[in-house]
């Protein structure tokens, strides 16, 4: 394993004042949000690189990306870069501490040596794991590679447990009445006694489903055209034909993301605000929005 450190140039701007779902925010910047929680906004620009807005102090900073690496996710207050490899897959995955500006560009355990790999990429990162998904000869992969040893999880989903990066053993426990739901493609997300269900099938259909852990109703909120969904302030966020949508777990109106008119494409929560992509006229736009 090999540790660089790297050097961020920072550069002061106001984050912005909140206000409704619907009204002006301050641009952060042209492109698109990568990832986002209540510390970092973090986004790709248009002619390469990324960015990051650290929400505590208002400070917007540039983040060089390693030699051969490209930014592909942001969790749990980290980066993750995908790395060029000799002989394409496997790449090896770059991770960047935001809190330290600590670079550690990874070495690959024998154990992701799967044979017959045909392409593979670095997806997700929280605070235990990198997750990758591999298609090799006849057969598809989800793989979790440990961000603290050179430990690989092949493990997988079964009718009771459900991936979390952020757990120190990465198939959790799935809560009820969702058991028997994590199917093939799906991604569940649990958080403060519910649970949102994202299930892709063939085509790229995709159905969410929420409900509250112990609870007997299992609800359905969108159908067929659906993106990612995420928990976050006690609200459901996800996408429907590249347009945000926003709903509070206990139920409510369903509020369309927009700033003057134009509509968010994918949206993180962020400091109890959105940091959403939206849609313009000159290209993708990062901006700040109030929650719903």
């Amino acid at each position: 394993m090999r540790t660089r450190w790297m050097c961020l140039a920072a550069v002061a701007m106001a984050a912005g004042a909140p206000g409704p779902a619907h009204a002006a925010s301050p641009w952060l910047a042209k492109g698109r949000v990568l990832g986002a929680d209540d510390q970092y906004v973090v986004w790709t620009a248009p002619r390469g690189g990324s960015r990051v807005l650290d929400l505590r102090t208002g400070r917007r900073v540039p983040l060089r990306s390693p030699r051969g690496c490209r930014p592909k996710a942001y969790g749990s207050g980290a980066v993750l870069f995908t790395c060029d490899a000799a002989g394409g897959w496997p790449a090896q995955p770059a991770v960047l501490e935001l809190a330290t500006r600590r670079l550690v560009i990874r070495s690959l355990p024998s154990a992701l040596d799967l044979g017959n790999v045909s392409s593979g990429s670095w997806v997700a990162i929280g605070r235990e794991w990198i997750e990758a998904r591999i298609i090799g000869y006849h057969y598809t992969a989800t793989v979790y590679l440990s961000r603290r040893s050179p430990y690989v999880s092949t493990g997988r989903p079964t009718p009771t447990t459900a991936p979390d990066l952020d757990a120190p053993a990465v198939m959790q426990p799935l809560c009820g009445p969702g058991t028997g739901l994590e199917g093939p493609g799906a991604v569940i997300q649990q958080r403060d006694g519910w649970a949102v269900r994202t299930a892709r099938a063939a085509g790229g259909r995709a159905d969410i489903t929420l409900w509250r852990c112990g609870a007997p109703a299992i609800e359905t909120l969108c159908r067929g055209t659906c993106g990612t969904a995420r928990l976050y302030g006690g609200r459901v966020i996800w996408t429907d034909l590249d347009t945000t949508f926003v709903r509070r777990v206990e139920g409510g109106s369903v509020t369309r993301v927009t700033r003057t008119g134009q509509t968010a494409e994918a949206a993180w929560g962020s400091g109890g605000r959105l940091a959403a992509t939206f849609t313009t006229a000159d290209g993708p736009r990062v901006g700040l929005v109030a929650l719903p």
